[in-house]
């Protein structure tokens, strides 16, 4: 009994060797190498490039002219310079400016200007600027004296002001014009009021400006220039100065409708001269309604002005004032205003043509 345990031991341990066979072993670690394949064939996929198409190049056929001509190319193109073409801002970046020409006659003419604030919503500027002029002149005609001296001398200084918001604009400006003048010219053998004088005039200038931004919306601007100015003598040397103030308001307001360049407004203007001592003041008021249409290369301004008057005595008047632009191309237009209204003929404006009034 106890041999034939032993061999049914030995049968079964035999038995169990053989169920673990090399082969056996040698299949079951093949099958788990190529459990890892998938994962290697996605490696290669992305170290490998897709394959691009080759274009095919063709040779140009290039023609050369037998003949050459002189030519002047442009500076830009001659002599290019780095870093600047096509870099370059559109307008200047100094802050001030100054000129000075002289010629015969002791002609000077000389032009200041400085920029202290230049922001995006702030910008004070000063500017002055002088022009003179003293030499002999000859007569063309027979006269006794044969010639004279021609002398005049203007210096204007001017502090500007703006301020750009949001919604408008904000300007002021102050200035004082210094004038020297004499008059000087031919007498043809007649007396005159003045004899070479030398005439002085000062202009004290304060204005205020106020104009909104443009929009689909009620739009509005308006304006107020004080002007206060005086005389070394009047109209005759025993004649006492001419001295007074010149006022000039004006507001305007338009609605657009339909589009932004059709709309219809007023403007509206006061216009006063005071003197002082023995002249006529001056008053005008004027009142201008008007429509306006508009169109990319076209306008029409239609409207009137109705004009109170109160100098010697009082008139009224009603005045076209009518404006039309037609653009034929990007450089030709054609175009006609129609005005009509009163001269002023104030003491300032007939000194701005002429003055040797």
């Amino acid at each position: 009994m106890k041999k034939t345990s032993i061999l049914m031991a030995a049968l079964a341990f035999s038995a169990g060797l053989f169920a673990q066979t090399p082969d056996s072993l040698l299949r079951r670690q093949l099958e788990l190498e190529r459990d890892f394949n998938p994962s290697l064939l996605d490696a290669d996929k992305i170290n490998s490039l897709p394959a691009l198409r080759e274009p095919v190049v063709q040779k140009a056929n290039t023609n050369y002219s037998t003949w050459a001509g002189r030519t002047t190319p442009p500076l830009e193109i001659a002599l290019p310079r780095p870093a600047d073409i096509m870099t370059e801002i559109p307008y200047s970046l100094k802050k001030g400016y100054l000129s000075f020409q002289a010629g015969n006659y002791a002609n000077l003419d000389g032009a200041f200007g400085y920029r202290f604030v230049e922001q995006a919503k702030h910008n004070l500027a000063f500017t002055f600027l002088h022009n003179s002029t003293n030499g002999d002149i000859n007569y063309v005609q027979d006269s006794d004296p044969a010639g004279n001296t021609a002398y005049l001398m203007d210096n204007l200084g001017k502090l500007a002001y703006r301020y750009d918001a949001d919604a408008m604009l904000f300007d002021m400006e102050v200035s004082y014009l210094h004038a020297l003048f004499n008059y000087y010219g031919n007498t043809f053998g007649h007396e005159r009021y003045f004899d070479n004088e030398n005439q002085r005039l000062g202009v004290f200038n304060a204005r205020l400006g106020l104009q909104s931004k443009e929009s689909d919306r009620l739009n509005y601007r308006g304006s107020l220039d004080f002007s206060n100015f005086s005389t070394k003598f009047g109209y005759t040397l025993n004649g006492e100065p001419i001295r007074g103030n010149q006022l000039n308001a004006m507001a305007g307001f338009d609605k657009p409708f339909r589009d932004i360049n059709t709309k219809i407004g007023i403007d509206g203007s006061l216009f006063t001269t005071f003197y002082q001592g023995d002249f006529d003041n001056y008053f005008l008021l004027n009142a201008s309604p008007y429509i306006r249409f508009g169109e990319l290369n076209r306008s029409a301004r239609l409207g009137v002005n109705v004009l109170f008057q109160d100098a010697d005595k009082m008139r009224i008047r009603v005045a076209p004032n009518v404006k039309l632009h037609w653009g034929l191309t990007d450089h030709t237009s054609l175009y006609a205003n129609i005005l009509g209204g009163f001269q002023n003929n104030t003491f300032l404006e007939m000194m701005n043509e002429s003055r040797y009034f």
